[in-house]
């Protein structure tokens, strides 16, 4: 019966061995950078990661680097992992940014070279100058902005202002993505609350825009 219980426990462990992949010396490498202007992104965090299917789903981080002066990153690391691959995963953390992103080539467990760019998303400084041009009375009020980067919807974000009396002349500074944008605000005069008419301006890269909206 020892006898039995030793082979049966030998084959599974055969099993679990022969089940297992390894991969050694992968290089994983890329470069990160600002995708409006292609600046580099220095000193960013890049975190590789690893999802295979062992019976359930796995996830696991195989490696951290940085990016240097030129935004490039290059690691090398052995792979081990049970089931089957289903893809390696790049992160990118740098300051407010974050990217998450899947090989450009080489997305395969039997693969040596992995290449990833990690193009960041960046956002520009707007500065929004309020202006009652012609106010009623001490209740005339600007309530909200919307904005959006579709021009038949702006209504993905919004900024509550509640702006009220006689006399407003202020500037408030948001940060949007860069892209065009656009926008309508809400406004009450006399009691009657009103829309204006749709309008754009274009989120520079690098650089402050400014906006006068005038009710």
């Amino acid at each position: 019966m020892k006898k039995v219980l030793i082979l049966i426990s030998l084959s599974i462990c055969i099993f679990f061995i022969s089940c297992e992949k390894k991969n050694r010396n992968v290089r994983f490498y890329g470069r990160a950078y600002m995708e409006c202007d292609g600046t580099p992104v220095v000193n960013g965090k890049v975190t590789i990661g690893i999802r295979y299917d062992s019976g359930m789903f796995q996830s696991e981080e195989i490696a951290t680097t940085y990016t240097d002066g030129n935004g490039d990153f290059s690691v090398v690391a052995d792979i081990s992992y049970s089931g089957t691959f289903e893809t390696y995963t790049f992160s990118l953390t740098s300051g407010t940014y974050s990217v998450f992103a899947i090989p450009n080539s080489g997305n395969s467990g039997s693969s040596n070279d992995v290449h990833c760019d990690l193009p960041v998303g960046q956002s520009g400084n707007v500065n929004l100058h309020f202006k009652n041009s012609q106010p009623v009375d001490t209740s005339d009020l600007l309530i909200r902005l919307y904005t959006s980067n579709n021009v038949s919807s702006q209504t993905d974000s919004s900024l509550e202002l509640n702006l009220q009396g006689t006399i407003v002349d202020t500037i408030i500074t948001k940060s949007y993505p860069v892209e065009r944008r656009y926008y309508k605000y809400s406004c009450r005069k006399n009691g009657v609350t009103s829309f204006s008419p749709v309008s754009s301006f274009d989120v520079e890269c690098g650089s402050a825009v400014n906006v006068d909206i005038f009710y």
